[in-house]
């Protein structure tokens, strides 16, 4: 057996096993033979055309290699390597994805919801996993400098490598230290027209338009938290030890309106801008008292960056750490709506989360103390330490780099209430935004097949459509006659009401020219014995069925062999696989599995003698 990961470059997707986001394809062969795989493919049709430049044939688990096995070992061992060998990709449920609303736990997610893919566009989620994930099953937690994921160890993330060289797609236990993983991001220019002349010590300092960048953001996040329009100038108040922002503040004064602050501290410290046009304009921009104050309509079309310094710049003012997370209180219900708002549009979580009612308070001196009500909300802890990553990354063309600082193992505890892991299928781009970066079928071909030049894409839309667990091409019997291998019922001949292009529903398929969808084979692997074959442990999947018996009329003992292809349906349907897998519907049906008569395979024996010989598939062309 040789094993091919198939990446189809044309349509920017990944082939693979259809329980997963999202297609991809393990391509198991079983051998009975001595030949090699890539022998079989080059002389009988070119399944892959070792032409076409845009699909990679990685040949891999070397170690496996079953030459000489009986088919059904054959199987076996692709099929737990299906199951152990790289088809478990899901994130824990608590991981947060980006969605057109807002970011939003994986475990929350909905058929028909958009998440932002690796190509920074909205595509609609077709399809959401969820498994248990057992107790003590490997994990891994990928660090970055501020933020930390769980995933299973052979999900892939889209990131660039020490050795690659530009964007792939790598297996979370294959990154390493230094690693960048990435989040798409246009690099537009914002402007803002402050519409204020006279700002400098002449007229001819006067200043209009300004290149937003992420500090004058930050700034008027900072103004949106602590600042105030007085009559002739703005100010803003900061605890005397926060020198951080009062520096901030101090520099754009500096670098943007060229005027020194004057800066006071007593019980706080206050920091002034002393231009009167430019207190007539914030006073419009933001609102005039703390109960009317909102966010300026030009922040929403700011690029992602400077969405998320404004965001910054008002939690460092009015935000306090939370578990981790920031909880902050505001008397404008404008403010907290289109702070919830901004923060969903840059793909961050925020909650509204209470109010405190009005009250008021009477001092020792008599002074009246009123408070007109605040509302509370919170970003996550995920969406903060993602805003600081973000903040952080270094740009690269469309892309931000996060830089992984480390990658270690860890368990499934045993005592979470949720043990579950997820998955989504996206449609098209097959890939999804989990936290701040990009996270993105068994099909048996047997050696004596021929596939016509695209089957590789009919399977491929099949595993879009994601709707059939269990398809077959179709192929004829080594033997003159040759018969069609399509069979309703057992021992009663082969089913002959069809014609080339139909798809036929049958009780049981030849193996083949197969697409199994991997939740049936997990489900047989947990339901299967473990046994060795040449030194490696798999689980009997499959089976030769085979007995012997003694017939007392003949007073002789007779031996009574099956086939495995016959067996595995026939345990599919019987041991209610299709039901345990999560497909019920086909559990009811009479006929289960799909036979697609476009994908017409062609048998071939050791003499090279291609079957059917004679023209027997002429009595089936429409």
């Amino acid at each position: 057996m040789k094993d091919s990961l198939l990446k189809d470059g044309y349509t920017g997707k990944v082939f693979g096993s259809t329980d997963s986001a999202s297609n991809r394809i393990m391509i198991g062969i079983p051998m009975t033979g001595t030949l090699r795989a890539e022998w079989v493919l080059a002389r009988y049709g070119q399944v892959i055309p070792c032409n076409w430049s845009q699909v990679d044939c990685i040949h891999w688990l070397d170690q496996w290699s079953p030459i000489g096995f009986l088919v059904a070992d054959a199987r076996n061992v692709i099929a737990t390597a299906c199951v152990e060998q790289g088809f478990e990709w899901c994130f824990k449920g608590c991981t947060e994805v980006e969605t057109s609303i807002c970011a939003k736990p994986i475990k929350d997610i909905k058929v028909g919801e958009y998440v932002k893919t690796h190509k920074g566009r909205l595509r609609m989620v077709t399809k959401v996993m969820k498994r248990d994930y057992s107790q003590r099953s490997p994990l891994v937690r990928i660090k970055t400098a501020n933020s930390s994921i769980k995933c299973t160890p052979e999900h892939p993330f889209y990131a660039i490598t020490e050795k690659a060289i530009g964007l792939e797609w790598v297996k979370a236990k294959d990154l390493k230290s230094g690693d960048a993983l990435v989040y798409p991001d246009t690099n537009s220019e914002d402007r803002i027209d402050f519409e204020c002349s006279g700002c400098g010590n002449t007229k001819k300092d006067s200043y209009r338009e300004f290149p937003v960048d992420t500090n004058l953001a930050r700034f008027f996040g900072l103004y949106l938290a602590e600042g105030c329009a007085e009559k002739d100038s703005i100010c803003f108040t900061f605890h005397n030890k926060e020198a951080e922002y009062i520096d901030h503040v101090s520099n754009i004064c500096r670098d943007i309106f060229k005027r020194k602050p004057t800066i006071r501290k007593r019980w706080a410290t206050h920091v002034k801008i002393n231009i009167r046009p430019l207190a007539d304009r914030f006073r419009g921009w933001f609102g005039t008292h703390a109960h009317t104050k909102v966010i300026p309509d030009f922040v929403f079309g700011w690029n992602l960056r400077n969405r998320l310094a404004f965001i910054k710049g008002y939690l460092d003012g009015d935000g306090s750490n939370s578990g981790g997370g920031s909880s902050f209180i505001s008397a404008s219900k404008k403010l907290l709506d289109g702070f919830e708002k901004l923060c969903s549009a840059s793909g961050l979580k925020c909650t509204t989360y209470g109010y405190i009612p009005p009250s008021e308070a009477i001092m020792k001196d008599g002074h009246i103390i009123k408070n007109k009500g605040a509302y509370m909300g919170r970003v996550s802890k995920r969406s903060y330490d993602k805003l600081l990553d973000l903040l952080g990354a270094v740009r690269s063309g469309q892309y931000l780099l996060m830089y992984v600082q480390s990658v270690k193992d860890k368990w499934q505890a045993a005592s979470l209430k949720d043990n579950n892991v997820y998955n989504l299928e996206v449609e098209e781009d097959n890939s999804y935004i989990a936290g701040s970066v990009t996270a993105h079928n068994c099909f048996f071909i047997d050696h004596d097949t021929i596939l016509p030049p695209d089957t590789i894409l009919k399977f491929n839309d099949r595993m879009l459509k994601a709707d059939v667990p269990i398809i077959s091409g179709l192929y004829f019997t080594k033997s003159v006659p040759s018969e069609p291998l399509i069979y309703r019922g057992r021992g009663n001949s082969y089913y002959n009401k069809w014609k080339f292009g139909d798809e036929v529903w049958v009780d049981a398929v030849p193996n083949g020219c197969t697409l199994i969808h991997a939740s049936i084979l997990k489900v047989l692997y947990d339901e299967s014995e473990e046994y060795v074959v040449k030194g490696h442990k798999v689980r009997r999947i499959y089976e030769t069925p085979a007995r012997s018996y003694f017939d007392p009329e003949t007073q002789s003992w007779f031996n009574s062999v099956g086939t495995e292809d016959l067996a595995f349906c026939t345990r599919v349907m019987k041991d209610n696989i299709f039901k345990k897998a999560g497909w019920p519907k086909f559990q009811r049906k009479k006929y289960p599995f799909l036979i697609d008569t476009s994908i017409f395979c062609k048998h071939i024996d050791n003499n090279g003698i291609q079957y059917p010989a004679n023209g027997e598939e002429q009595e089936f062309i429409k």
